[in-house]
């Protein structure tokens, strides 16, 4: 290596004075050792290495078979995924069998968008079922989060009980309990028109599917209600 090369390297050396040998050959071998670790950080950084990084953090999914019933573990703020496989306008309906869990049971579309949230309750008597049409072909998620988040152990059953050709009654409360998750969350963040907008569409398609003097209607009249009081527009909140 050059005199005036090392000058570039330690800037308070004078040029006209020369290195000691064995400093020189400690810096020669320093450099390659230094590039050597620069190349390998790059590597550990690049694309390649990040699906086997974010498999890590992919959720363990179980696929659900007609008519197989699982028995599972779930603890507070533990979460397990399950896998439906569905055919565009097909009909899907799942059976959770809990009586003593507390349970967020959360339905997701092929590309992961939230359809529907449902409640498991403790003190609900019997089992509580999760339905869902298919409006795209592909693989539809359902998450069960165990509530409350330092909850102690439960157990629960679920069973994938029916596939079937969705009649049309069944794809209105589909859309139905989509307009209903769209209004809690709006709802959640106090934006009370677009929580109407979305109460009013999910009324219409359950008065359609079930008839006005449904209960499940009922409630919804009331929510519906309770939305005209929060925008002061009384009328319309006596009207209902």
């Amino acid at each position: 290596m050059s005199t005036q090369s090392i000058c570039c390297l330690r800037p308070n050396f004078s040029a006209q004075k020369s290195l000691h040998p064995s400093l020189l050959l400690l810096i020669l071998l320093w450099i390659p050792s230094t590039q050597a670790a620069q190349v390998q950080d790059s590597a550990d950084r690049s694309p390649q290495s990040l699906p086997q990084q974010q498999a890590v953090n992919t959720p363990e999914v179980t696929t659900l078979e007609l008519g197989k019933a699982l028995e599972r573990k779930l603890s507070g703020g533990q979460k397990h995924n399950y896998q439906i496989d569905l055919t565009a306008g097909e009909y899907a309906s799942i059976e959770f069998d809990g009586p003593s869990v507390s349970a967020a049971i959360r339905l997701f579309d092929t590309a992961g968008e939230i359809l529907t949230v449902y409640n498991a309750n403790p003190t609900a008597p019997g089992k509580q079922t999760a339905e869902l049409v298919a409006e795209a072909t592909g693989h539809y998620r359902l998450e069960i989060e165990g509530k409350p988040a330092n909850g102690p152990e439960q157990t629960y059953m679920l069973r994938l009980i029916a596939i079937s050709p969705a009649p049309e009654k069944e794809l209105w409360l589909h859309q139905a309990r989509h307009f209903r998750y769209q209004a809690d969350t709006f709802l959640n963040a106090a934006k009370y028109d677009q929580a109407q907008v979305a109460l009013e569409k999910e009324l219409a398609l359950q008065e359609k599917a079930l008839g006005s003097n449904h209960v499940e209607v009922a409630n919804s009249l009331l929510t519906l209600a309770s939305v005209y009081g929060a925008k002061s527009d009384w009328k319309k909140a006596e009207l209902v």
